[in-house]
C-alpha cells in the first residue's frame, strides 16, 4: 500500500506468498490470500492501520478472496475436503469463525 500520492510504500503482507487482492466497495480495506506454513489463509488490512488481520474460520485451507458487490460478505474457496467449495462470511468480522457453505 502507498499513500494517495505514491509514495510511502509499504508492503501488508509478511515474507509468504500473497496474492488474489480485493478492495472493499469503499476502498478502506483489502482482502488478500496469504500462505501460511502448510496452506493459505484470508486477510484482511485496513488501509489506516496497515496491518493485516487473519480471518479466523472453521474452514481449513482458506485462499483466493471475493467481496459482494455490497461489501457485507467475504467469499472464499476450500480444497481442505475433496474437491474445492465456495464460502461466505461477515466482512465486518474479523473473527469468523461461522461460516456457511454454499450449496
Amino acid at each position: 500500500m502507498e499513500d494517495a500520492d505514491g509514495s510511502n510504500l509499504v508492503p501488508i503482507s509478511q515474507l509468504n506468498a500473497a496474492g488474489y487482492p480485493r478492495w472493499s466497495p469503499d476502498s478502506h480495506k483489502i482482502a488478500f490470500e496469504m500462505r501460511e506454513a502448510s496452506h493459505y489463509g484470508v486477510y484482511v488490512a485496513d488501509i489506516a492501520e496497515r496491518v493485516p488481520r487473519k480471518l479466523v474460520s472453521n474452514v481449513a485451507e482458506m485462499a483466493r478472496p471475493y467481496r459482494s458487490h455490497d461489501g457485507k460478505w467475504i467469499y472464499f474457496r476450500s480444497s481442505a475436503t475433496v474437491g474445492h467449495k465456495i464460502y461466505r462470511g461477515p466482512a465486518s468480522s474479523l473473527a469468523l469463525s461461522a461460516f456457511s457453505g454454499c450449496n
